[in-house]
C-alpha cells in the first residue's frame, strides 16, 4: 500500500537492505552453530525471538481491541507453520556446519519455487506466467551462483545441497501453513468480529458470516458476506440495510486528497445515527485496511491511522477493504466487506456489493 504514496524505487532499497540483513543474520547463525551445535543455535533463534513475538501479540491486542479467536483449522495450520519453521531452521544450520555457507543458503533460497508448488497443492493457488517465470529465473540464478568453479579447488558435495533443499521445503510449507485458514461464523458467533473456535451448527434460518479472500498474481483480496439460510428477522434486515448504507457512505467519501479518518467517520456516522453508537460501541473495529501483497497492510481507514501517528491522505491506486459492521452481543453481527480502489476522481468497488441478506450474491 505504501507504493501509492512513495517512489517505486524505494522497494528496491528496502529489498536490498532486507536481503543484506538476512545474510548477516545467517552468517551470525553459522558462527553460533559452530559454538553451540545445530540444536543449541536453533533454540537460541526461537527462544530469544519469543519475547518479541509476545510483544507483537500484545500490540495487536491493544490496536485491534482484542485478539482473534482461532478455530480448529486455523490452529492446525498455525501449528504446522510453526513446527516446519523450526525444522527448516535446524536443517539450514546443519547444512552450514559443512563449511558450505554459500551452497547451503543458495539451496535454502529455492523456497519461493517450493512455496509456489506447495501453495498449488494445498491451497489451489496457481501463479500466472510472469510471476512463475520470475521465480524460476531467481531460483536458477542462486543455484548457478552456488556451483563451485573448477579454479576454486572446492569439490562438490551433496550433503549441503540436500539439507538446503530440505530446509527450503520446510520454510515453504511453513509459509503456506500460516495462510491456510478461512473464517466462517454462525448465529450468535457472528457477533464476534474475530470469530470463535467453538463448534457451530447450521440450522434453518441461521445467519452466517463468511470472511475469506484469494490471491491473484501475488496480490491479496479480502471479502466478507453475511447472509441468512432461509428467512431473516426484521431486525436482521434493518441492521443489514444500515451496514450497507455505511459502506456506500464510505465509498462516496473516499477520493484523492482526503484523510483516512474522514472515510471511517462517514461510515461510522451512518451507524451511530441509526442508534448503534456511540463511537465503537457496536461498530467495534476500523473501517478498513490496506490491501496489497499482504492481506493487512498499512495504512488503515481509521482515525490516526490506528497507530497514533500522522496519517497520509488517499492517493489514486491505493486499495483498501471497505468493511463496516454492527455486532450485537448475544444476538448476531453483520459485516459487509468489499475491496475498494481509489481512482483519479473518487473510488470504486472491485467486487459487486451484497444487496440482500437473504440473496447475498444477486447483482
Amino acid at each position: 500500500m505504501i507504493a501509492a504514496s512513495a517512489p517505486a524505487w524505494l522497494w528496491i532499497v528496502f529489498t536490498l537492505v532486507a536481503a543484506t540483513a538476512q545474510t548477516a543474520r545467517n552468517a551470525s547463525q553459522k558462527k553460533l552453530t559452530e559454538q553451540l551445535g545445530t540444536l543449541g543455535a536453533t533454540h537460541v533463534r526461537f527462544l530469544y525471538g519469543l519475547p518479541f513475538g509476545l510483544l507483537a501479540l500484545a500490540g495487536v491486542a491493544v490496536i485491534s481491541q482484542g485478539l482473534p479467536v482461532p478455530n480448529t483449522a486455523s490452529i492446525l495450520w498455525t501449528v504446522t507453520g510453526a513446527i516446519t519453521q523450526i525444522i527448516a531452521t535446524a536443517l539450514m544450520l546443519a547444512a552450514m556446519q559443512g563449511r558450505s555457507f554459500v551452497v547451503a543458503i543458495a539451496y535454502t533460497k529455492t523456497e519461493p519455487l517450493q512455496v509456489a508448488v506447495f501453495a498449488f497443492i494445498f491451497l489451489g493457488e496457481a501463479l500466472s506466467p510472469m510471476p512463475a517465470m520470475a521465480v524460476a529465473i531467481a531460483t536458477i540464478g542462486v543455484v548457478i551462483m552456488s556451483w563451485p568453479s573448477r579454479s576454486s579447488g572446492v569439490s562438490f558435495t551433496w550433503r549441503p545441497v540436500l539439507l538446503g533443499l530440505a530446509s527450503g521445503s520446510f520454510f515453504a510449507i511453513s509459509a503456506v501453513g500460516f495462510r491456510g485458514s478461512v473464517s466462517v461464523q454462525t448465529d450468535t458467533y457472528t457477533a464476534l468480529p474475530h470469530g470463535s473456535d467453538q463448534p457451530q451448527t447450521l440450522r434453518p434460518n441461521s445467519i452466517v458470516m463468511v470472511d475469506d479472500g484469494c490471491v491473484a498474481e501475488g496480490y491479496q483480496s479480502d471479502l466478507t458476506r453475511t447472509f441468512v439460510l432461509g428467512k431473516a428477522t426484521d431486525k436482521m434486515k434493518r441492521v443489514f440495510d444500515i451496514v450497507s448504507a455505511a459502506q456506500r457512505a464510505a465509498l462516496a467519501a473516499a477520493r484523492p486528497g482526503v484523510s483516512l479518518a474522514s472515510v471511517d467517520a462517514a461510515a461510522r456516522k451512518v451507524v451511530v445515527d441509526a442508534g448503534f453508537g456511540p463511537g465503537f460501541t457496536y461498530f467495534t473495529h476500523r473501517l478498513g485496511h490496506g490491501l496489497g501483497m499482504d492481506m493487512h497492510e498499512w495504512p488503515y481507514l481509521v482515525e490516526h491511522n490506528m497507530y497514533g501517528w500522522d496519517s497520509p491522505t488517499l492517493q489514486p491506486g491505493m486499495v483498501f477493504s471497505n468493511e463496516p459492521g454492527i455486532y450485537i452481543p448475544g444476538e448476531f453481527g453483520i459485516r459487509l466487506e468489499d475491496d475498494m480502489v481509489i481512482t483519479e476522481h473518487g473510488a470504486e468497488l472491485l467486487t459487486p456489493p451484497s444487496r440482500s441478506i437473504e440473496h447475498p450474491f444477486d447483482a
